[in-house]
């Protein structure tokens, strides 16, 4: 079994997706299998998706025959087809470092009761590829903190009472991977949950 499975979710996301998909298989830790579902995208993705289907790290390609309307659904069907211990949602219009798999396992083998790991994220201009900005410096700002400049580890229960009640300072899914044994029951009540912000 893989350490994690990377969920790669597309929807018209042709002119990044090569990108994000090779991102993804130049991890420099290698145990890990992808999982590329695609819901229905009608800009060219497909041919691009089809020329990982012989990959050995791929282990499933699912293209939707129309779209469901909902990320989430996507996100359940990926977790039901995955192996691996830990999920990595890995979003089509995303690219990743070469090292953010191995940053990640070496913090969750240093803290086994991690269920979530998730780290900073540049925020890149998409016509010119450059970076506009970071996530901590929003998160630090919107906290008047300096927080998220380092590492940390903290209980869940005190995290949400501190700050994710009040703003999600997750960055995105792309920056975060789960406990799949934690987010798989939780994903079952998603499709009638909705975000609202203000």
């Amino acid at each position: 079994m893989p350490v994690f499975s990377v969920l790669i979710i597309n929807y018209n996301h042709a002119n990044w997706l090569k990108e994000r998909i090779d991102s993804v298989l130049n991890q420099d830790f290698g145990d890990f299998e992808v999982i590329i579902l695609d819901n229905h995208s009608t800009d060219g993705s497909i041919a691009i998706i089809e020329q990982y289907r012989q990959h050995p790290k791929v282990t499933h390609i699912v293209i939707n025959e129309q779209n469901s309307g909902r990320p989430v659904t996507q996100w359940q069907h990926g977790v039901e087809l995955a192996k691996g211990a830990w999920i990595w949602i890995a979003e089509g219009d995303d690219i990743a470092d070469p090292g953010f798999l191995s940053a990640c396992k070496k913090s969750i083998d240093n803290n086994s009761s991690f269920g979530l790991w998730y780290c900073d994220s540049n925020i890149l201009d998409s016509a010119s590829n450059t970076i506009t900005r970071r996530f901590s410096e929003r998160r630090n700002g919107i906290f008047k903190t300096t927080k998220w400049n380092t590492a940390y580890c903290q209980d869940g229960i005190k995290e949400i009472n501190e700050c994710l009640k009040y703003d999600c300072t997750v960055n995105n899914m792309s920056a975060a991977v789960f406990k799949k044994d934690l987010i798989a029951p939780l994903l079952i009540t998603l499709p009638s949950y909705i975000y609202y912000a203000d």
